[in-house]
């Protein structure tokens, strides 16, 4: 890291020092060096940047039938510190020089240099280091990815060819695949919830139901078939597997993995468009 320009030695007093904690990589298994700024967080004040959801991605997709994904190398040690906010990064006898991963602002500056570097181009939306190329052709397709590149090359992104696919009538994006016929669950995920043991205690099984939310788009009636499963996270519950849960739980599977899966249409501003609302009293 001190080779690549991320930390250097820190030689005199320094009013922050931070513990350092080692992470795994999730894709690659690789250790990842981390700073526990838990006091520094809370002197930090957050920008709040706002971070685009895979809902808000969607539903510019329209139309689109060729698609790229790219991965920035490098991920927030791409973005340099200013000598005053790397002397706050102080750990052992380094400090960064390079934005580190636990700060509570990294995501925001990240998705805001982000935003900032790919504005004005057609065809090209990112969520964090995950930038997205889509054409209505392949000619506009093409031809939005090479503005993109050029771009990267201008502003100094680097890019991990390893981890991108290029020009694919389907791409996995944020657990979904990404078709020129809509989003479709990510069969990675379909397959972990298959392959789920019932839950053992509240624990587990809100890891259950957090996975199951994240598929719960393509599963219409899942919040009537998985009320018995969160009655059990009630404080007052105590945790009782019994079969009413079993059954849930089956019928549950069932709507998330069944095959073939559902496709859901992205949102065309061109067509007719029908609101349904709730209303209520209050």
């Amino acid at each position: 890291m001190e080779r690549q320009g991320v930390i250097v030695k820190v030689t005199e007093p320094t009013e922050w020092v931070n513990s350092m904690v080692v992470a795994e990589k999730p894709r690659t298994g690789q250790l990842r060096v981390c700073l526990d700024p838990r006091d520094l967080n809370k002197a930090i004040k957050r920008p709040h940047y706002p971070l685009p959801t895979l809902e808000y991605i969607t539903s510019k997709l329209a139309g689109a039938q060729y698609f790229s994904v790219l991965d920035a190398r490098s991920g927030y040690w791409a973005i340099r510190l200013t000598e005053e906010s790397s002397r706050l990064t102080t750990f052992g006898h380094y400090r960064f020089l390079r934005l580190p991963f636990g700060l509570i602002s990294a995501q925001d500056e990240f998705q805001r240099k982000t935003d900032e570097t790919y504005e004005g181009l057609n065809g090209v939306m990112a969520i964090v280091d995950d930038i997205l190329i889509y054409g209505m052709t392949k000619a506009e397709h093409d031809n939005n990815l090479f503005v993109m590149l050029e771009r990267s090359r201008e502003r100094g992104v680097k890019l991990n060819p390893e981890r991108s696919v290029i020009c694919a009538t389907e791409v996995s994006y944020f657990g979904h695949l990404l078709t020129a016929d809509g989003v479709k669950p990510d069969p990675a995920k379909v397959g972990a919830v298959r392959d789920m043991e019932p839950p053992k205690d509240k624990g587990e099984l809100e890891t259950v139901l957090g996975m199951s939310n994240c598929l719960s788009k393509f599963a219409l009636g899942l919040s009537d078939v998985n009320v018995p499963l969160r009655q059990l996270l009630k404080e007052s519950s105590e945790f009782v597997w019994d079969v009413q849960h079993d059954k849930a739980f089956k019928k549950m599977k069932e709507l998330l993995t069944c095959q073939p899966g559902p496709v859901l249409a992205y949102f065309d501003p061109l067509k007719e468009l029908r609101l349904q609302v709730d209303a209520s009293k209050y």
